[in-house]
């Protein structure tokens, strides 16, 4: 069988190869979202929630209102059978501070400050 560049982007050949490709693309982001999860079992679908009322840019803008500076990490769990979002943030001066924000109101619910020193 010759292999015809020509059949593969005319007609049907292009659809078939849309197709292919789609499920290639859908196979990845499949298994990029199992690594994601790192088998705790927490989230409803392997990392990421499947809906909550409030999305993941909401409760970084929320966290930066409570602890203003720059989100350098975010991560959706559960905490007492409660959706959360944990946004890391880097404040002013270089304080690391951990911000808990309710995944159902969008409230910030705790701050903790870092400090590993």
């Amino acid at each position: 069988m010759r292999f015809d560049a020509r059949r593969m982007v005319a007609g049907r050949g292009l659809l078939v190869t849309v197709v292919a490709a789609g499920a290639l693309a859908a196979g990845g982001a499949t298994a990029a979202i199992a690594a994601a999860d790192g088998g705790d079992g927490d989230s409803p679908s392997g990392g990421t929630p499947a809906r909550t009322a409030v999305s993941l840019t909401r409760a970084a803008d929320a966290a930066l209102k409570a602890v203003p500076g720059h989100a350098t990490s975010a991560g959706f769990d559960r905490h007492g059978g409660k959706a959360v979002w944990e946004v890391d943030v880097t404040g002013a001066g270089g304080s690391e501070h951990e911000v808990t924000v309710d995944a159902a109101t969008g409230k910030v619910v705790a701050e903790e400050a870092d400090d590993d020193d």
